[in-house]
């Protein structure tokens, strides 16, 4: 039986791309994909299953376009098109624009179609599917780099909505002896299982439909990757720190640049070491190392103004 999707179609500049992008994600868009239309302006395309959802979305796009335009300088005209679509021939649309990207000087991710081989190299081949995360997002990339620098041999880590599976093959092949893969959507899961297949990882990674709950041990994983939202991130930060052990790390993505204050303030007040963090367009991503009780306000705070001046 053939299966839709409706797919909402926006006209914008090309600065705007992520931006509204990462927020059709977050209203429940199966992720998205970004084509050139013209000098300056591209067209995003993101799913939804049901065009009920998808018309309440366009208006949550234009009531967002309305309150950006007193911060943007730039054009925020936004052409948007429905349109009902198969699933197969989104994935045929995918095949197209899916090349191989070598995120990093170790790391490559491929769609599974093409053969060519890159000796010496860690490999993740992808099947696309209505599950975000196909190792182009800058959000996505960014984890991949932190994965690669702070992954040790025989750690412990947790993928903490991990879509497609991606950063959970990257830990299994960068190292890790176990990894907890957790999403909360049914579809992302299915795609993660097929990916994990592919990538020969199946036994090295635990995929969960969930979130972090009594089931996950306490005081367990020496590194956690989240590659959420700003605001799930907050949520579930005491969550994590729970279920990670002293001084482990834990990578944080999915942040907007604009995000950066309220992200810092919020970790001001927790006990942690900022290592580092990486920025990509309208994103930003921080490593953070978790740290006893024993240091006071003070201290963290002269840490992070160290880091950021």
């Amino acid at each position: 039986m053939d299966r839709y999707f409706t797919q909402i179609k926006l006209t914008l500049s090309q600065s705007l791309s992520e931006l509204f992008g990462n927020f059709m994600v977050e209203n429940g868009c199966r992720g998205y994909s970004i084509e050139e239309d013209n000098k300056n302006r591209v067209i995003l395309k993101g799913y939804l299953r049901k065009r009920k959802k998808a018309k309440v979305l366009i208006e949550k796009i234009y009531r967002y376009a309305e309150a950006l335009i007193g911060f943007h300088k730039g054009n925020l005209e936004i052409r948007v098109e429905l349109k009902r679509i198969k699933e197969e021939d989104w994935s045929k649309g995918w095949k197209e624009t899916f090349k191989p990207n070598e995120v990093t000087d170790k790391i490559v991710v491929k769609p599974g179609w093409i053969k060519k081989r890159f000796p010496h190299k860690i490999v993740i081949e992808l099947e696309p599917k209505m599950a975000f995360g196909t190792g182009e997002h800058s959000t996505t990339q960014m984890c991949l780099r932190a994965l690669e620098k702070y992954i040790k041999p025989e750690d412990k880590v947790l993928d903490l909505g991990t879509g497609s599976g991606i950063l959970a093959i990257a830990s299994a092949k960068l190292g890790a002896s176990y990894t907890l893969a957790l999403d909360i959507d049914e579809e992302a899961i299915s795609n993660a299982k097929e990916n994990l297949i592919k990538n020969k990882v199946q036994k090295m990674v635990d995929l969960r439909l969930g979130t972090i709950d009594n089931k996950v041990p306490v005081d367990y994983f020496n590194l956690i990757v989240a590659n959420l939202t700003k605001t799930q991130i907050i949520e579930l930060f005491d969550s994590m720190n729970r279920v990670l052990k002293k001084e482990g790390i834990l990578i944080l993505s999915g942040i907007q640049i604009e995000e950066k204050g309220e992200m810092e303030e919020y970790l001001c007040s927790k006990n942690i070491l900022l290592k580092e963090s990486l920025s990509d367009k309208e994103w930003i991503d921080y490593v953070i190392q978790m740290l006893g009780e024993m240091m006071n306000n003070k201290m963290k705070r002269d840490k992070i103004l160290w880091i950021y001046p």
